[in-house]
């Protein structure tokens, strides 16, 4: 399998990523609602092209800077995708399977509430499959049911979940079961289609475990508040993780006090920088649990891609790095908003410029 020029092309994105240097000059001072001077920030890096093309038709400054972190975001995983080789492609698109979902989701989202076409086009962001073409049809449909069998005439797996919870959505109207469907089958099938042994497909294998691993944690949080019947929860249960299996998962679901489900947990992974990640939740809570275990991940991603150059591993690092960057821009712009002071912020922000770093702090 040939990466070289995809890995050549990712080497020189790289050099557009927000550094730590600029990261600062966003955060910007304790001014919190100067969100002027964050878009001033935003000029001076690679957001500059889009926030200039945009300012003339967006005038409030929040729904700009939101607009432009999604448009580059979206631009990029686009960019990613064109530039990858059929070859490649099947990897590229289990490690982009998270976005698909979130597009095909949007989608369904907005056949259900009749959105307009144009605004449904709008608010859905390209990502594997889902191209612009793609989108475009999609959101031409007049029913879920259409959807399916349009996703079926192509040949799309995620016409799988959707024919299979169709008729309880018809009777029902809720897309609760379609859309958790959707995302647990995201999580396996891919899994399924890396059957050799490879080291491109084992990365791309770990980065999928990790994902079902996350789910499952996240699932065993969710629940502890939940009333639920024991055969129900089983069913949230997603297979062919790593680190959590299922009987010890039925286990931990009858732990409903929060510091002894966190040790339980972390005694049952057994991985110590998960372990690390859960203990640390004692103390500020659970709210920022999933995107620390996925920082982990990236991180990973990052060090394999220097062990291994020329393989698929840059590109998965690669995608790594621009959704933290997305999160951290989107974090920055809520600060702003919400009056939340630089110091707070900044323990907030975590960024791969160091490997070792998980912070600005750390990494300055």
């Amino acid at each position: 399998m040939d990466l070289g020029y995809l890995n050549a092309r990712i080497h020189a994105w790289k050099g557009e990523l927000i550094t730590k240097e600029s990261y600062n000059r966003l955060l910007g001072s304790d001014d919190k609602e100067d969100l002027d001077s964050y878009k001033d920030a935003l000029l001076s890096t690679c957001y500059g092209r889009l926030t200039g093309i945009a300012a003339p038709n967006i005038k409030r400054t929040e729904e700009l800077i939101s607009y432009v972190i999604k448009r580059n975001f979206d631009t990029r995983l686009n960019l990613l995708w064109q530039k990858s080789s059929d070859e490649v492609k099947p990897l590229l698109k289990a490690l982009l399977s998270s976005w698909e979902v979130s597009a095909l989701k949007t989608i369904i989202r907005g056949i259900e509430k009749n959105t307009p076409r144009n605004e449904l086009i709008n608010s859905v962001g390209p990502a594997g499959e889902f191209d612009k073409k793609a989108i475009e049809e999609l959101c031409s449909v007049s029913s879920i049911g259409e959807l399916q069998s349009v996703l079926g005439a192509w040949g799309s797996p995620y016409s799988i979940p959707i024919a299979k919870t169709l008729k309880g959505y018809i009777q029902s109207k809720h897309l609760y079961d379609m859309e958790l469907a959707i995302d647990n089958f995201s999580l396996t099938h891919y899994i399924t289609l890396m059957t050799d042994n490879s080291a491109n497909s084992n990365i791309v294998r770990d980065v999928l475990k990790d994902r079902i691993d996350s789910t499952n944690i996240m699932t065993l949080f969710k629940l502890t508040n939940e009333s639920f019947t024991k055969s129900s929860a089983k069913e949230l249960f997603i297979e062919n993780g790593k680190r959590l299996l299922s009987a010890p998962f039925s286990s931990l679901l009858e732990i409903k006090d929060r510091e002894k489900l966190i040790s339980a947990i972390a005694e049952e992974i057994r991985d110590k920088a998960w372990q690390k990640v859960l203990y640390s939740t004692k103390l500020t809570g659970a709210l920022t649990l999933e995107e620390e275990l996925e920082f982990i991940t990236g991180r990973r991603l990052i060090r394999e891609a220097m062990i291994q150059p020329l393989g698929i591993a840059p590109a998965a690092a690669y995608i790594y790095r621009l959704i933290r960057e997305s999160k951290n821009l989107r974090l920055i712009l809520r600060a702003k908003v919400f009056a939340i002071p630089r110091s707070t912020l900044e323990e907030l922000i975590m960024s791969y410029d160091l490997s070792t770093a998980s912070t600005i702090t750390a990494a300055s």
